[in-house]
């Protein structure tokens, strides 16, 4: 005689437990339900401001470093062309070859990046 056994296995994964075993723990403890909801809207309220709160900072971040970046490539800029005016003609192209550096290196950056 040969015997067969048979398992069942579930699994759930969430905020909430399944409906069965929130029928069962709604009658040992009423108004179970309605505290693991609360709990489940507000966690997702949380989760939803953090996501919003992360995307602005990353907004911020990345403009600031723009404007960084354009400061700073516009005083290599401009102190070349002071250094022109008063006759400093190799510091003036040496500053100017660094500004126009990170120009090109800003822009072949974002190109490299958009390929991948």
């Amino acid at each position: 005689m040969e015997a067969i056994r048979v398992e069942t296995v579930e699994t759930f994964s969430g905020l909430t437990p399944h409906p069965e075993h929130c029928k069962r723990y709604e009658a040992l403890t009423p108004g179970f339900t309605d505290r693991v909801l609360a709990i489940a809207e507000t966690s997702q309220a949380m989760t939803a401001a953090t996501s919003r709160r992360r995307g602005w900072l990353n907004f911020i971040s990345r403009a600031l470093g723009q404007l960084f970046a354009v400061t700073v490539t516009l005083t290599f800029i401009g102190g070349g062309i002071f250094l022109f005016y008063h006759d400093k003609d190799g510091a003036a192209w040496a500053s100017m070859a660094v500004g126009l550096a990170s120009i090109v290196t800003a822009f072949a950056a974002f190109y490299h990046s958009r390929k991948e």
